[in-house]
């Protein structure tokens, strides 16, 4: 994931400004392919770069969800925007909360 994480960190400079903090329906009017390096972004900054144990505890239980659950960063996109289209209180929310949402729902919360 650290290579991955690396090679998404520099590919997140071709997103809009402000890359972590981007509305959902500005993540939703991307394309396909931006909208799966935000989603590995996203993780990214779940799993490698975590201010503190819970969070850091949070990102790993996330990671290894998804990668348990074989999911990619494309399936994961898709999945978030069902997701939300399922759920319109997560469309108001930041791109970042609405993919923590997805994560709540799929992996359940780390304890």
């Amino acid at each position: 994931m650290k290579i991955c994480g690396a090679i998404s960190g520099l590919l997140l400079l071709s997103v809009p400004a402000q890359a972590g903090y981007i509305t959902y329906s500005q993540w939703a009017s991307m394309d396909s392919v931006r909208q799966a390096i935000y989603v590995a972004g996203a993780i990214d900054m779940l799993t490698d770069f975590a201010p503190d144990t819970a969070a850091s505890i949070r990102g790993m239980h996330y990671y290894q969800c998804i990668r348990e659950g074989r999911i990619n960063n494309g399936q994961l996109s898709d999945n978030v925007l069902a997701f939300a289209r399922s759920t319109p209180e997560v469309q108001k929310m930041s791109a970042q909360a609405a993919i923590i949402q997805y994560l709540n729902r799929l992996c359940g919360t780390p304890r």
